[in-house]
């Protein structure tokens, strides 16, 4: 659950700079994910392969949306020349690699990284956004950074699903109900204040922002005026959010009452989205990643 290896050196300063980012983005991603996919059929699993081919083929739709954006924008392609700097990693070539070789390789393994790809390019927009030098720009990277954001949503919803069909639940800790997220998020909200406690500025408004929101649904789910005690389970931050956002994507493909459901669904988004801010904030977090 790592966010970025490395902040960009220098600002987006033009449209056909970041239209050439995203599309690099993009195009890398595809084809790392068809090499895995050969490579993981070379050695017999075709249904492994099937997956990663499925990556590339998504991978190479975001790529010609890029296309079809930087042609109706600037009347031209994406043109890699534009690109001012070296554009941090947000593809994990190394765990792609790995499992495309392993023999305990499955689908759940393979769509966590690619949620993990997806939340570092959504970090990366981020920072773009915010150091943006004008509105047109900071507006086109935001636009980006939601793209990712709902690419990261929807491998999270074919990983929950690979989750339960290659029988990994079987081994789940047991079936989460709202009360019980709701006092996850009482756990959360302390050490998020705890960690704006202990940095400064725009990091720390933000952590206490998020702080009061899960203190907020801690609340209304727990049905406590004041949901300010929790047990310390040890659990950093990031790992905390992510069972979070997996309790919420459980309980709305699971349950059987639809208020519930409508209720998962909106938690589950919103999990997502401060999942994915949280690791956009990446060292502004104790230790990089915990709280305690």
């Amino acid at each position: 659950m790592t966010a970025l290896k490395s902040e960009p050196p220098d600002s987006v300063r033009s449209l056909d700079e970041l239209l050439a980012i995203a599309y690099a983005l993009e195009h890398e991603a595809a084809e790392h994910y068809a090499a895995f996919a050969r490579q993981t059929r070379q050695e017999g699993n075709a249904k492994l392969a099937d997956l990663f081919e499925k990556l590339a083929e998504e991978e190479r739709h975001h790529e010609h949306y890029v296309e079809e954006w930087s042609a109706q924008k600037t009347g031209k392609a994406p043109d890699p020349a534009a690109i001012r700097w070296d554009v941090p990693e947000t593809f994990d070539v190394e765990s792609g690699a790995e499992l495309a070789s392993s023999r305990l390789a499955n689908a759940y393994r393979i769509l966590a990284v690619a949620v993990q790809n997806e939340d570092r390019a959504f970090a990366l927009w981020s920072y773009i956004a915010a150091r943006a030098p004008t509105d047109d720009l900071r507006t086109a990277a935001e636009k980006m950074a939601r793209q990712e954001l709902q690419h990261g949503w929807d491998l999270r919803r074919a990983r929950r699903q690979a989750y339960h069909a290659e029988g990994l639940s079987k081994s789940h800790r047991g079936a989460k109900t709202l009360a019980i997220l709701g006092q996850t998020e009482s756990q959360l909200a302390l050490k998020l204040q705890y960690a704006a406690a202990d940095t400064a500025g725009h990091s720390a408004e933000e952590l206490q922002r998020l702080s009061n929101e899960a203190r907020d649904t801690a609340a209304i789910l727990t049905g406590t005026a004041a949901a300010d005690k929790a047990e310390d389970d040890g659990d950093d931050i990031l790992t905390i959010a992510e069972r979070l956002a997996e309790g919420y994507l459980e309980i709305s493909d699971h349950s059987k009452d639809e208020s519930e459901i409508a209720q998962a669904q909106k938690l589950a988004e919103r999990a997502v989205l401060r999942l994915a801010q949280l690791r956009a904030l990446g060292n502004a977090l104790p230790d990089g990643k915990s709280a305690a």
